[in-house]
């Protein structure tokens, strides 16, 4: 997909801002550096999306896929690289309100764009002075707003004190790109990453006519080949009390004001420095009023930010097929297989590429790495580095790396954490070394969903069972514990339709009444009316539904859900004869109901009653989700023969008594 900028776009803005957003969030972008216009359609600093980074129209932004096996011959790789913006502290008093303003004025246009118009797609810090002498190396680019010049000497006191001007220095030395505007480009000169006397704030730009009256100066692009002159949208650039540039022979110029009295000035310009650069506009392109102009500061960022090869991947688990790849569980020894990928985007050949990979500490390296890496060994801090030498990179040529490791199972208890970093160092076409860093691996682990219920069977309690049996309010509260959804929930509930009395203290034990007749109780689930919201078991034939064991016999003889009821001693249908030694009872003995003995049966000293199971689809449930309750129904529990169960007590017709001080009758 390509994303043309220039007066091509239709919304700039988003053009710039959306495909940023992607990068940061993990996704790849390529800046095309064509030297030719491939038939008019492409043109050099428009993005592109390479397949496969799940792009699909409608696009709010002009965009076209290009067509066929259109040839790419160039292309710079873009990185989520990190930002830092420089903050003096430094304030100026102001005599009319007896007041104060900072010194450092363009801080807040910077701002306006990486926040207000960018909408925060690029993360970045501001660094105080402090701030940046310790912790610049942790940047990339750095980028210096425009100062009052007057306060040019309390500016770069502060800036020396605090150690940031040689932090600065460190900085570009060590491959880190500098970008200023205005006076912004005197603090790099300070800091002895531009040539001494190439600004001059003494002598400020001065523009010609009617220019200097609307602060426009007019632009003239030197090396049209340069990433720095790109996809403008204006040639005018606004100019203040701007300092004149007296660049050295290793400098890039790649635009002139050409509106200056005395002739052409520098406005635009790119220096090498150590491993690093310094990118500079003497104008103000972030100034709020002056959108068209932007495109200077943009170009900047995406040129610090881009490197002719793309080094990217991915890790992914391979402990179970059947989850997503990157959902990775909590408290588990997982397996992580890494691909690294290696792609040289440009026509001409790279130099010396080497790859190092670093596994952090709490994983393994385990299985082959492919292809052999050069070198394999543990740090001081227990990670494991991984180096593969892979020589130059041929034009357009394409690199595949693997591996694999195994986390500790305490590794992914602390819900994310980076499994791994990588660096690409290569010798780039002017000799130089550049860096380029894939994303860091970074696992999200999940804890399953945890669900806790509460089951709950109000009037469980009675001190005898009536003739019409007692009706039992089922209930089951249930919560998701966990921040893991807990997708396509079934519950099932196996009722059983016919049961013996036993003992309330061991329910192996079956009870029978003073006569020795197993006392059966027939259980029949039914549904609650619809008006009470509660959700129906699947294939409910209506809101009231009511199971029955005739529903049970209904079935196919094969197909008929037994429950099995086991005992210490076994389950016998009649005592064993024994004609010298007395029976003991150890509540193993029943007695079936002639009428029933096609749902009670004993096979092998197994008690097998009639069950059915009813079910639920509830759904899923999200994080931290509960409902109360999630299931309700009720059961009618009733003697098989519609008498009263007493226990203890005198028997009389129609009572069964019990002699027993309770049983469990569910």
């Amino acid at each position: 997909l390509v994303i043309p900028l220039g007066a091509r776009q239709t919304d700039v803005r988003a053009a710039y801002r959306l495909p940023l957003a992607r990068l940061y969030a993990g996704g790849r972008l390529h800046r095309l550096a064509q030297s030719d216009a491939l038939t008019g359609t492409v043109l050099p600093g428009d993005l592109y999306v390479p397949p496969g980074e799940g792009t699909t129209p409608p696009y709010p932004y002009t965009a076209f896929e290009l067509a066929g096996t259109l040839p790419l011959s160039r292309a710079y790789a873009l990185f989520p690289g990190r930002v830092a913006v420089l903050r003096s502290t430094v304030t100026v008093p102001v005599e009319l309100d007896d007041g104060y303003v900072m010194a450092m004025w363009e801080l807040a246009d910077v701002r306006q764009v990486l926040e207000g118009y960018l909408l925060n797609a690029v993360p970045y810090s501001v660094l105080t002075e402090a701030d940046a002498a310790a912790h610049l190396t942790d940047y990339d680019l750095l980028i210096i707003p425009a100062f009052r010049s007057d306060a040019r000497d309390a500016v770069r006191e502060r800036l020396a004190e605090t150690g940031a001007l040689d932090a600065i220095a460190a900085f570009v030395d060590a491959g880190g790109t500098l970008y200023a505007q205005g006076s912004g480009l005197w603090i790099a000169e300070q800091a002895g990453v531009l040539p001494e006397g190439t600004v001059n704030l003494d002598a400020p730009i001065q523009l010609l006519g009617g220019d200097a009256f609307a602060n426009q100066g007019w632009l003239e692009i030197v090396q049209p080949e340069s990433p720095m002159a790109w996809s403008w949208l204006t040639g005018s650039l606004y100019i203040l009390d701007d300092p004149t540039l007296v660049p050295g022979t290793a400098m890039e110029v790649i635009a002139e004001l050409s509106n200056a009295e005395g002739g052409a000035v520098p406005a635009i310009l790119r220096a090498s420095h150590g491993l690093g650069q310094v990118i500079g506009v003497v104008g103000h392109p972030t100034d709020a009023t002056r959108r068209l102009q932007l495109p200077l500061f943009m170009n900047a960022l995406l040129t610090a930010l881009s490197g002719r090869a793309d080094f990217y991947g991915d890790a992914v688990q391979t402990w179970n097929p059947a989850y997503d790849l990157h959902t990775f569980p909590a408290y588990k020894s997982v397996p992580v297989s890494a691909t690294l990928v290696v792609e040289n985007l440009w026509d001409e050949t790279l130099g010396n590429a080497i790859v190092t990979e670093t596994l952090a500490t709490g994983y393994t390296l385990t299985g082959t790495a492919i292809p052999a890496p050069t070198d394999v060994y543990t740090t001081s801090a227990n990670e494991t580095v991984i180096v593969w030498q892979l020589g130059d990179l041929a034009p357009h040529a394409v690199i595949t790396l693997t591996y694999e490791a195994q986390s500790d199972p305490q590794t992914l208890a602390a819900g994310v954490g980076t499994f791994a970093t990588g660096e690409l160092r290569y010798t780039d076409l002017d000799g130089r070394p550049v860096t380029a860093r894939h994303r860091p691996f970074v696992l999200t682990a999940l804890m399953a969903a945890r669900l806790v219920g509460d089951r709950d069977i109000e009037g469980d309690r009675y001190f005898l069972i009536p003739d019409d049996g007692v009706y039992l309010d089922v209930a089951l509260p249930l919560e998701n514990k966990e921040q893991t959804l807990a997708a396509s929930l079934r519950m099932t509930d196996v009722v059983i339709l016919v049961a013996p009395i036993v003992d309330i203290e061991n329910q192996h034990i079956i009870l029978n009444a003073n006569d020795g007749e197993t006392i059966w109780i027939k259980n029949e689930p039914y549904l609650w009316d619809t008006r009470k919201d509660y959700p129906l078991w699947e294939v409910a034939t209506s809101p009231t539904q009511t199971l029955t064991l005739e529903d049970w016999r209904a079935l196919p003889e094969a197909e008929r859900p037994r429950c099995v009821f086991t005992s210490t001693f076994g389950i016998h249908v009649d005592p064993p004869l024994r004609a010298t030694t007395a029976i003991t009872d150890y509540g193993s003995f029943v007695t079936i109901p002639p009428t029933y003995t096609d749902a009670i049966t004993v096979v092998n000293e197994q008690l097998l009653l009639p069950c059915l199971p009813v079910t639920w689809d509830l759904g899923d449930f999200p994080a931290y989700w509960y409902e109360e309750p999630a299931v309700r129904y009720g059961i009618h529990s009733q003697e098989l023969f519609g008498r009263e169960v007493r226990f203890h007590g005198t028997p009389r017709e129609g009572v069964v008594v019990m002699p027993y001080d309770a049983g469990s009758v569910y």
